[in-house]
C-alpha cells in the first residue's frame, strides 16, 4: 500500500471507529474496541477498499506517526478523537505541567473568549510535546500551537486524562491556561 492509501486508510478507520460505527455494521464496546476481522470486513464491503487485509490495518495502526489507534490481541479501538461517548481506560501518570494543542489563527480569537472547547469530540485533544501538537495543527492554514499551563486549567476545574502515546484528553480549557501563543510556519 503506497503513503497515499496509507493516508486516505487511516482517515477512513478515524471515521468509522470515531464517529460512525453503526454505519458500517459494527458495535464498540463501552472503551471504543472492536474485533479487527469485522472492521477489516466492513471496510472491504466499501468501494474502493476490497484489496484492504487485517495486516494491512495493524502496520497502519504500527507504524502511524499520530498513533491513533491502539490493538490488543483482535481487538482495535481509535485512542482520542471520538464525537460518540466512549470510557477511557485510566492510565496512571502526573499531568506534565505544561500541554500543547495545535489550532489555527482563524480559532483563536473565539478561544480567547471563550477557552479551548471540545467542538464536535468529547474532549479536548492535547499534546505532551510541541512537535506532536504541530502534526494537528499544520492540517489547516495559518497554523499555531498553544501552550497550555495544566496547573491554572486544573484549578479552573478543568480534568485531564492519559489517552497514550504523547495524547492528554481533557474537559474545555479556560482561556486564562493558554500562556504561550507559537506560531508555524
Amino acid at each position: 500500500m503506497n503513503k497515499r492509501d496509507e493516508v486516505k486508510l487511516s482517515s477512513f478507520i478515524a471515521k468509522i471507529l470515531r464517529h460512525s460505527p453503526q454505519k458500517f455494521g459494527l458495535e464498540l464496546d463501552d472503551y471504543g474496541f472492536c474485533d479487527i476481522t469485522e472492521l477489516t470486513n466492513a471496510i472491504k464491503f466499501q468501494p474502493n477498499w476490497k484489496q484492504v487485509t487485517e495486516e494491512d490495518i495493524r502496520q497502519l495502526a504500527a507504524t502511524s506517526p499520530k498513533q491513533r489507534y491502539l490493538i490488543k490481541d483482535n481487538q482495535i479501538k481509535a485512542r482520542y478523537g471520538h464525537s460518540i461517548p466512549v470510557l477511557q481506560e485510566t492510565l496512571s501518570r502526573q499531568v506534565p505541567a505544561h500541554l500543547y494543542h495545535g489550532t489555527h489563527e482563524a480559532a483563536l480569537e473565539a478561544i480567547k473568549k471563550v477557552g479551548i472547547l471540545p467542538m464536535g469530540r468529547q474532549q479536548v485533544h492535547l499534546s505532551e510535546s510541541p512537535s506532536f501538537a504541530t502534526l494537528a495543527a499544520k492540517r489547516r492554514k495559518n497554523p499555531l500551537l498553544l501552550k497550555i499551563s495544566t496547573e491554572i486549567a486544573i484549578e479552573a476545574g478543568a480534568t485531564f486524562q492519559f489517552a497514550g502515546n504523547e495524547v492528554w484528553l481533557s474537559t474545555s480549557l479556560p482561556p486564562s491556561s493558554i500562556i504561550e501563543e507559537i506560531q508555524l510556519k
